[in-house]
């Protein structure tokens, strides 16, 4: 295709100085997210960051965290978050999409890409506890359950669907909005995810799972400090889980409190910034 630019997200896909001497001479831009120390320092020792014309970061300088050599620094750009923005007319239509009544307590959970399986198989466990303590407390609760493009266990999804109020998709193009949509979110502690649900200002049981290259935990923990959301980790007794979810979705002043919590710190969006950036390499 002979692009002009390409963009590489989180992770370079190819050698970009092998690209070059095969005569690849399209610019390069690399959106570089936080990740662990190792994994930070593993990727500026790659002989061919050289070869990327500007590294666009999608969280503000104070979040990143990290220092970035000067033969980096000098071509990056902190931009803040990046993500997809919710609109008033997508929570009506997502909600009249799954069938689910304006005046019904929504739960959304949602496990990510879900190819994670381990993880994902617990995430789901936890999920049908909260289910099973939030309906004795909320009997106008409705579940979404959002499992992922990558997520492979039929049995686990099956006993979902089995719950009374509950509707199991593999798959939501318009998560933002269906969060937006929500009274309370369950989710695991992904970029997109986190930084989608503290832009819709939705309250959240953050169930955080490991991952090779970034910290869920940590970014998840950042987002609590708000107010705006609370902390489930795997490895805790279902029946702590459960207690925690059935006591947050039938205290209505809670969850009013955790919403006026992300109101007062909103989120600044870095998209229309990251955009200039990327268009401003394209030859005129």
């Amino acid at each position: 295709l002979r692009p002009s630019v390409i963009i590489h997200d989180t992770t370079l896909a190819h050698d970009l100085a092998e690209a070059r001497r095969e005569g690849d001479d399209a610019r390069t831009v690399l959106v570089l997210r936080r990740r662990h120390v190792d994994q930070h320092h593993e990727l500026l020792a790659r002989h061919d960051l050289s070869c990327i014309d500007r590294f666009i970061v999608p969280h503000t300088i104070e979040e990143f965290g990290h220092e970035l050599p000067a033969r980096v620094g000098g071509r990056t750009s902190f931009v803040g978050p990046i993500a997809r923005r919710p609109n008033d007319a997508g929570r009506a239509a997502i909600r009249r999409q799954l069938g689910i009544d304006p005046t019904e307590f929504l739960v959304t959970a949602t496990v990510g890409g879900g190819g994670f399986a381990e993880q994902a198989d617990r995430f789901f466990e936890i999920v049908g506890a909260m289910i099973d303590a939030v309906s004795a407390t909320r009997p106008d609760a409705h579940f979404a359950v959002v499992l992922g493009p990558n997520y492979r266990n039929d049995q686990v999804a099956d006993q979902l669907r089995r719950r009374s109020a509950t509707t199991v998709v593999t798959v939501e193009p318009r998560l933002v909005d269906l969060v937006a949509a929500s009274d309370l979110v369950i989710a695991e502690g992904g970029y997109n995810t986190v930084t989608e649900v503290r832009l819709a200002q939705t309250p959240t049981i953050f169930i955080p799972s490991l991952r090779r290259l970034d910290d869920q935990a940590e970014r998840v923990e950042l987002a609590a400090k708000t107010g705006a959301a609370v902390v489930v980790f795997p490895g805790d007794p279902l029946n702590l889980a459960s207690d925690l979810a059935g006591a947050l979705a039938g205290n209505n002043a809670q969850l009013a409190g955790m919403r006026s919590a992300a109101a007062a710190r909103p989120l600044t969006l870095g998209n229309d910034a990251a955009a200039r950036i990327i268009t401003s390499l394209v030859d005129p």
